[in-house]
C-alpha cells in the first residue's frame, strides 16, 4: 500500500481534488508504476467508475467514507439515487433498453 495516495491525503484535508490531475500525470509518465489508475489514486473500482463515469464529485466521495458509507458498500438503488438527475435519466433509459418491453421484473 502507497503512503503517498492521493484520495488518502485529500481525506485528511492534505491536498485538493483539483491536484488529482498532477496524480493522474505521475501515472501516466512513470514507467515503474505497475498498478491500475485506480489504485494508485487510492480510490476502489467502484468509485473510480462513479467520479469516472457518473460524474460523483470527489467532495461526494469523501463524504461518502466519512460517513461510513462508501460507494462499495451502496445498494444499487442508493447509488441510482445518489446520480445527478440528467445521468439517473440516462441510466433508467440505457436500462430499459437492455432489458427490453416486458423484463422489468
Amino acid at each position: 500500500m502507497m503512503a503517498d495516495r492521493f484520495f488518502d491525503k485529500l481525506m485528511k484535508g492534505k491536498t485538493s481534488p483539483h491536484n488529482i490531475h498532477d496524480y493522474i500525470d505521475t501515472w501516466h509518465t512513470k514507467p515503474n508504476i505497475m498498478i491500475p489508475l485506480h489504485q494508485y489514486l487510492g480510490m476502489s473500482w467502484k468509485e473510480f467508475g462513479r467520479w469516472v463515469q457518473l460524474d460523483a464529485t470527489l467532495e461526494t466521495l469523501v463524504e461518502e467514507r466519512k460517513n461510513g458509507k462508501p460507494v462499495d458498500l451502496m445498494t444499487n438503488e442508493e447509488l441510482l439515487c445518489a446520480l445527478p438527475v440528467t445521468s439517473r435519466e440516462d441510466v433508467l433509459i440505457e436500462l430499459g433498453a437492455r432489458l427490453g418491453p416486458g423484463d422489468e421484473d
